[in-house]
């Protein structure tokens, strides 16, 4: 049993994180012999016999559209939890690996073989007893700092057949929110429901530019925030919005704006954050954050 690492072990981790991060990351034509061998080994481990058809397609959403093809009645939806990740099982399996190729611990770790092949040849895919369908790697990925899927400019990560996603920091975000920033208005920060998605709004549109193109009044202001006030017109009721400052600073060292939305006869920024944590107006003064985030 192996209670302890070796430096030199130690040493390896790492190359390992380095080496399948690359894996996760890879934009290069998929290494389609290496991925069917892979398929081979990874039903075998399952005890199963290999699927007598492999189906190649560019993206996961190709691989759908594909399984259509094969089985008209097929209902997508019950099948999007089938996928495996391919190269974005990089994460996990890469631990495994580590633990085979240094620590020697290839009995225990041989059923991940097959996996761990497709993982450094190939995209996502879907088994089945009768075939698999399975992805190219995407063409192109973007990342920030963190590794996150982001880009400020077009989709983070796309495939060749043009399907991909648009991404903000790691979050899924409408194609208007990166590619037409100066369009975004008060109304498509009212409609979103997630309030990081909302928070990214403001962020794109421009604190200066979402306070300002709303015509917004500062109404009050403590050492929680700031309170705004925004006519919405005369059949609306007016939207007040209580500005704030995660008090936790992000990776590069800014702090991330939020607003958030209270009720139109709040009088001060602290009252409109206590009763988001459900405080009573009467006993605003009860709410004493310890920890603000």
């Amino acid at each position: 049993m192996i209670t302890e690492l070796t430096p030199e072990q130690r040493a390896q981790l790492p190359v390992f994180k380095d080496k399948w991060l690359a894996h996760g990351l890879s934009t290069k034509p998929a290494d389609r012999k290496l991925a069917e061998r892979g398929i081979k080994l990874a039903y075998e481990a399952a005890n199963l016999p290999a699927p007598p058809a492999i189906y190649w397609v560019s993206s996961p959403i190709g691989a759908l559209k594909k399984l259509k093809e094969l089985d008209p009645k097929a209902n997508l939806k019950d099948h999007i939890n089938n996928f495996c990740y391919g190269l974005h099982d990089s994460f996990w399996l890469g631990f495994y690996d580590y633990f085979r190729e240094v620590l020697n611990m290839k009995d225990i770790t041989k059923p991940l073989e097959g996996l761990t092949m497709i993982a450094q040849a190939a995209g996502w895919f879907l088994p089945y007893d009768e075939c698999v369908i399975i992805s190219d790697r995407p063409e192109f990925i973007a990342v920030d700092t963190d590794k996150k899927l982001h880009c400020a400019y077009g989709m983070a990560i796309r495939y060749r057949d043009g399907f991909g996603l648009y991404m903000w920091h790691g979050i899924k975000v409408d194609e208007k929110i990166i590619l037409h920033p100066e369009e975004l208005t008060i109304h498509d920060w009212q409609n979103e429901k997630n309030a990081e998605i909302r928070r990214i709004i403001v962020e794109r549109m421009g604190y200066e530019k979402f306070l300002s193109s709303t015509n917004a009044k500062l109404i009050a202001e403590d050492d929680l925030g700031k309170l705004w006030k925004i006519d919405m017109g005369q059949s609306i009721r007016p939207l007040m919005l209580v500005e704030v400052i995660n008090s936790t600073a992000e990776p590069d060292g800014t702090f991330k704006k939020y607003f958030l939305s209270v009720n139109e006869r709040t009088k001060t920024p602290k009252e409109g954050i206590a009763a988001s944590f459900s405080f009573p107006t009467g006993k605003v003064d009860e709410y004493k954050p310890a920890i603000e985030t």
